[in-house]
């Protein structure tokens, strides 16, 4: 399973299960006849699931709008967001979104927090979400798929000190929502080669209020076309500053930062419907804040959902085993199928529409079935078979899994999987 928030602070281990890592592999793209483009449809409403962990060891200065302030070294944001394609501007597509749920949440920046401290940090997070909450938020999306436009709506300025927290919830929310900006290229032959750009985009910036300077470079790549699902990498490398010496007071900051990212498009839709991502910045050695090089760590994840579970459960994934150490063997399968070790598949991660469908009941804290998949040629799940120990849940494993379909090889296989079914927290 994908670990990518090994060193980042308690509760965000869930988030990094959603995010897999890709896997090289040679593919044949004769499939795309015509490059991919996003297609809003005015008045539809889309809904979407974002789960985004933020980490600095600066630390976040955070404040309510009444006296209490405090300073978090990590965040973590769930947003539901009912999502309608209004009138376009122009050329590009203005989406405004409500939310169905906020959740924000913090860990107080001390080494050793007091009671208070603890308790200043909930109360706010409590007062953010809720305003937040009956607020909403309009996107502007340029017809390649870049975010030209976010603004949080609807929130009360009552004096200055409540427009710099507003200011900092848009922020926060733009990383949540950001993953949205996925320029596509038009040219049909970049889908075969890859390409790049270094146009400026909202995913590959600091997490301030004082905007972001400096260069980057970013590479796409895609994989073969399943079912109609275009999985689409991303990769980046830049050097960044912040936008004003208010937010570099303790001096010159150049940071190091580098971005990986799987999304998957839906052709037919015109719309990706799931991504991950992570953001690493490192200060370079010539930046003047002695300790840590750490500057911050973001990690996110968006999915396209027919249904909102409660209190912001996320959806469930599939999750891949890149080396499954399996003590017992489970039930036979057919005879004569092959193992195949699923890292050889070609598969990016594997988004399945059902899975969210098949846990809606399910009021569960995290839970993992391991088991072994039979796959059709054509890539259907024709049986699931769960390792000893691991039967709980296994029927509705076999009913999410059954919806999925996995990389065709002109024969039937067996491969080994994890399936967690999770039910996020409720807000504290």
């Amino acid at each position: 399973m994908s670990t990518l928030l090994s060193r980042a602070v308690p509760g965000t281990f869930a988030l990094a299960t959603l995010l897999v890592s890709s896997v090289a592999h040679p593919a044949s793209y004769a499939e795309v006849q015509t490059a991919p483009k996003w297609t809003w449809t005015k008045g539809a409403t889309t809904r979407w699931h974002y789960e985004t962990d933020l980490y600095t060891p600066r630390g976040f200065g955070v404040a309510a709008v009444n006296n209490k302030s405090g300073q978090v070294g990590s965040m973590h944001i769930v947003v539901d967001a009912d999502c309608t394609t209004a009138a376009p501007d122009g050329k590009s597509s203005v989406i405004d979104c409500t939310f169905a749920y906020v959740g924000l949440s913090g860990t107080p920046l001390a080494e050793h927090p007091t009671e208070k401290d603890a308790q200043d940090i909930k109360d706010i997070f409590t007062e953010w979400n809720a305003a937040i909450s009956a607020g909403s938020v309009e996107i502007i999306q340029s017809p390649d798929g870049r975010i030209k436009g976010f603004d949080l709506r609807g929130m009360k300025r009552e004096n200055a000190r409540a427009g710099e927290i507003i200011e900092l919830q848009r922020i926060l929310l733009q990383r949540a929502m950001c993953l949205w900006d996925l320029p596509l290229s038009t040219k049909l032959d970049d889908y075969k080669r890859g390409w790049s750009s270094g146009v400026t985009t909202t995913v590959m910036q600091l997490p301030t209020t004082s905007g972001t300077a400096g260069a980057y470079t970013l590479q796409y790549t895609t994989a073969p076309i399943a079912d109609g699902l275009l999985p689409i990498s991303t990769s980046g490398r830049g050097m960044l500053e912040y936008g004003t010496a208010a937010d570099a007071s303790s001096g010159s900051r150049i940071v190091n930062t580098s971005l990986n990212s799987q999304a998957v498009f839906d052709l037919a839709q015109g719309l990706m419907v799931w991504r991950g991502l992570s953001l690493d910045g490192r200060l370079t050695a010539g930046s003047s804040l002695a300790g840590t090089d750490v500057e911050f760590y973001q990690a996110s994840a968006v999915q396209k959902v027919d249904s909102f579970l409660p209190n912001g459960g996320s959806p469930l994934s599939l999750m891949a085993s890149r080396a499954p150490k399996r003590d017992i063997p489970p039930a036979e399968l057919s005879s004569g199928i092959a193992l195949v070790p699923f890292a050889t598949l070609g598969m990016e991660p594997l988004f399945i529409p059902a899975m969210p469908l098949a846990g809606k009941q399910l009021g569960l804290p995290t839970t993992v079935v391991s088991a072994r998949l039979e796959v059709a040629e054509d890539g259907s799940v024709t049986a699931v078979r769960a390792y000893k120990g691991y039967e709980v849940l296994i029927d509705a494993c076999e009913a999410a899994l059954k919806g999925a379909r996995f990389a065709r090889m002109g024969k039937a296989y067996a491969v080994d999987v994890d399936v967690e079914f999770r039910k996020e927290e409720e807000s504290k």
